[in-house]
């Protein structure tokens, strides 16, 4: 067994390192992943309105390897009868 330790580096953003959720491997090194609702709602209580917002998150983002995730809401119904069907 390999007793080697992997180590990089992270463009962590301190003022959100709060939304800081996880990370992701790309190509040219691992990403934080901050969640963008949770940044919005924080800038939200400190005054700013959406548009203010975003501005300011792109401005403190600026130079930084990083992806926003987003929650997503699907609709999704399941069928009331079998969609399969087996055939011999």
């Amino acid at each position: 067994m390999d007793d080697e330790m992997e180590v990089f580096e992270l463009d962590l953003v301190v003022e959100f390192a709060f939304a800081a959720k996880k990370f992701i491997y790309a190509e040219g090194g691992p990403l934080i992943c901050y969640d963008c609702d949770e940044v919005l709602a924080y800038l939200a209580d400190n005054g700013f309105d959406y548009d203010e917002a975003i501005e300011y998150m792109d401005s403190q983002m600026e130079g930084a390897r990083f992806v926003w995730t987003h929650d997503i809401d699907f609709d999704v119904q399941a069928p009331k009868k079998p969609n399969l069907t087996l055939v011999h």
